[in-house]
């Protein structure tokens, strides 16, 4: 697990890291999550992304699942297991 708090570090992880999964929320993508989700597709398409939030953004472009940050952890997991799988 790699563990980011800006936007640059992320990208960079992501060119720089064998990543399964991406999983993102507002505040790192500062409320823009289509657009750094856009430019992740564009380094790696093949992963998926998910955007973990309290709040459901306008668009969705780029990211591949949304998830309620209400949700319980056992579903949580269960949605990360079953979108890496």
């Amino acid at each position: 697990m790699i563990g980011v708090s800006r936007r640059e570090e992320a990208l960079q992880s992501l060119r720089d890291s064998a990543v399964s999964l991406t999983i993102t929320d507002h505040l790192v993508s500062a409320n823009q999550p289509s657009e750094l989700a856009r430019e992740m597709k564009k380094i790696k398409p093949e992963v998926p992304i998910m955007l973990f939030s309290s709040t459901v953004p306008r668009h969705f472009d780029g990211v591949d699942v949304f998830l309620s940050k209400r949700e319980p952890t056992a579903e949580f997991l269960r949605i990360v297991r079953d979108v890496i799988e």
